[in-house]
């Protein structure tokens, strides 16, 4: 059975994000992310709206992505110059193929909450977060046929 276009819409939104180099990049991780193993980005699909039928033909779909950065700080750059650096080449990653080839409409990042931990007044390590909404269209009553 072929992949609806959720599923090739999650696959293509992370194929985005493996092209960021000198990261580790996690889908739906389990457990925390070790702190050897950073910098790291963690896409975590939190769900998705219903779909909207129209007159158009088209059912229209929003696809929640949220996408987390870990960082700690290196001799140098803080913690918080290097989160900066993920969440600017994560809208590098998505903004150089907004439409996933062609797959989705369009990628709109919703909101962002940085967390920059500090140790002894000095930012050791911290984290963001990045919430994407992805709207996709699909034929109506066919979540296997992208719509027109």
């Amino acid at each position: 059975m072929p992949d609806t276009v959720e599923q090739q819409a999650i696959a293509a939104f992370k194929a985005r994000l493996d092209t960021i180099t000198g990261v580790t990049i996690y889908q739906n991780r389990s457990k925390p992310v070790p702190d050897a193993g950073l910098p790291a980005i963690e896409m975590v699909v939190v769900g998705s709206e219903g779909a909207e039928f129209g007159a158009t033909g088209v059912e229209a779909h929003s696809l929640n992505i949220l996408v987390a950065c870990y960082a700690k700080k290196t001799p140098t750059r803080s913690a918080a110059q290097v989160n900066g650096d993920l969440r600017g080449a994560v809208r590098q990653a998505i903004g150089a193929d907004p439409t996933l080839g062609n797959l989705v409409v369009d990628i709109n990042e919703t909101d962002t909450d940085i967390d920059i931990n500090e140790i002894d007044g000095a930012p050791e390590s911290g984290g963001s977060l990045i919430a994407l909404s992805v709207l996709y269209w699909t034929r109506p009553g066919d979540p296997y046929t992208v719509g027109p």
